[in-house]
């Protein structure tokens, strides 16, 4: 029997089920797909328009899916809207399925599916984890964590009407953010200060009012790339700034500088290295330096800071790591860095410097764009009052950097300990912990770790993942490993819990 006796109308279906030609022929599902036999010759079978639609019509509705005792908890967890809206789009994709001769699978198959995109969706929320990976400012675990004292307070403010922009003493109208950037000058030793929210922005902001339309002069060694894939030229374009490198990638002089300077210059940018390291034959001009060149060529020097240590060197360890008040003494005009970082804050871009210049930014437009909410405002003031009352330990990542050798491995064997079950196959090892976020690059800092032995280690941090809270350690020498360094003494407890109970789920 020729192929042309049978009727086409539908693509051809690669499922196990029995389909019926135009001549009444039985076709049964062979190897190659869909066959059927007749006189013993075999050809291939269409699945008829009304067997599609006879599948279509076994689909279950939105309505009775909802019904499902698994859906119903899901819909009070996470909305009807939401699980509606997974529904829908899993029943599209089954029709699809069903058309091109799938089968569905039946409605337990779609509760299923369901379930797991609903899973996978609300997985991206934002949520607590806790941090053992040893790494401080991690930026994809939300950088510098906050205070809890800092959060009391600003949940306080925030939940409730406040003086932001209202002058107590007079009645009328206040300024926003005036008390802070007092605190900020007091706490750098600079003229005057600003917040905006983030540090791309500040650089934005200050490359736009200063230099829009003109040159602004830079070390080819500093055009750095930033987190989420921002280069410098490239916010130097958007800003309207016309980018003049000058040096090479690995020295770079005052002469340098000097030269390049012209009547379309309109200030000199340095941009700190802060996420990577130059080493060998290399030379760079320092911030007094560049200072100086400035007042005596009678141009701006801008400091881009990046991630902004307010900590002696001496305490913090971070010697690589240029501080804030030494941009300051260095004469620069302005100075910007960012709040989240190793200042310890939310997330902010904080600049500082001369009194004239902050007023003109102030002023641009521009601000206004980007200025912070009240919850920033209130985080930085009560950070900053830290620091000036030398209340260091208090800042969470400035506790994680500064915790003493001794502490740290008394901890961990306490954490140990309480896996004795697990005898045999958990150590503790000498290790190293990293500032990150952008900070101090190439700097490590001594630390140990809990390493687990005789288990498949991408197995273990998966099954790690997916603990409630989730936990997020590192892999290092083919092992898994947890570091207390960025586990807060108060999680130790409930993360010991946590990880009894993976540990036996997981054998």
């Amino acid at each position: 029997m020729r192929r042309a006796n049978l009727r086409r109308i539908s693509d051809c279906v690669t499922t196990k089920e029995i389909y019926e030609t135009n001549e009444g022929v039985i076709a049964f599902l062979s190897s190659d797909g869909i066959s059927w036999r007749s006189g013993g010759k075999v050809g291939l079978a269409i699945k008829s328009s009304k067997l599609i639609d006879g599948e279509l019509r076994k689909l279950p509705g939105v309505d009775t899916l909802l019904e499902n005792p698994r859906l119903k908890e899901l819909a009070c967890r996470w909305s009807q809207p939401l699980v509606v809206s997974t529904i829908r789009a899993i029943l599209t994709e089954k029709r699809a399925e069903i058309r091109k001769g799938k089968s569905f699978g039946g409605a337990d198959v779609i509760v299923r599916e369901i379930i797991d995109d609903l899973n996978l969706f609300t997985a991206g929320f934002l949520r607590k984890v806790i941090n053992a990976t040893g790494i401080i400012i991690h930026t994809n675990l939300g950088r510098s964590p906050i205070s809890p004292d800092i959060i009391s307070d600003v949940l306080e403010i925030s939940a409730a009407y406040s003086n932001l922009e209202f002058d107590l003493i007079s009645g009328k109208r206040g300024k926003r953010g005036s008390a802070l950037r007092q605190l900020i000058s007091i706490a750098t030793g600079c003229e005057s200060a600003l917040v905006v929210n983030n540090n791309a922005a500040a650089l934005f902001l200050i490359l736009a009012d200063l230099a829009g339309g003109s040159e602004v002069i830079v070390s080819r060694g500093e055009l750095v790339q930033i987190g989420g894939g921002f280069k410098i030229p490239e916010i130097m374009g958007a800003s309207g700034a016309i980018m003049k490198e000058v040096g090479t990638t690995n020295r770079t002089s005052i002469k340098d500088y000097d030269k390049a300077i012209s009547s379309k210059s309109a200030l000199m940018l340095k941009v700190h290295r802060s996420n990577f390291i130059i080493e060998g034959f290399f030379e760079e001009v320092s911030f007094s330096d560049l200072a100086e060149l400035g007042r005596r060529r009678k141009m701006p020097v801008v400091i881009d800071l990046g991630s902004g240590v307010l900590v002696n060197p001496s305490i913090s360890g971070l010697d690589k790591e240029p501080t804030i008040r030494e941009a300051v003494k260095s004469g620069a005009d302005l100075i910007c860095f960012s709040g989240d970082k190793l200042l310890g804050g939310g997330q902010a871009g904080i600049i500082i410097g001369k009194r004239k210049l902050i007023e003109r930014l102030n002023k641009n437009p521009i601000f206004r764009v980007v200025r912070p909410d009240k919850i920033t405002i209130g985080i930085l003031e009560s950070l900053f009052m830290k620091y000036l009352k030398g209340e260091i330990q208090e800042i969470p990542i400035w506790a994680s950097i500064t915790v003493d050798d001794n502490t740290l491995l008394d901890r961990s064997r306490r954490f140990v300990e309480k896996l004795n079950f697990y005898e045999g196959r958990i150590s503790i090892e000498n290790s190293f912990a990293y500032a990150g976020g952008g900070s101090d690059p190439g700097g490590k800092i001594k630390s140990v770790v809990i390493a687990f032995h005789k288990i498949n280690a991408q197995e273990l941090s998966a099954v790690f993942r997916k603990c409630n809270p989730p936990v997020i350690g590192r892999i290092e020498g083919g092992l898994f490993c947890l570091d207390l360094r960025t586990v807060f003494p108060s999680q130790e407890e409930a993360l010991s819990i946590i990880v009894k109970e993976a540990l036996i789920n997981y054998k």
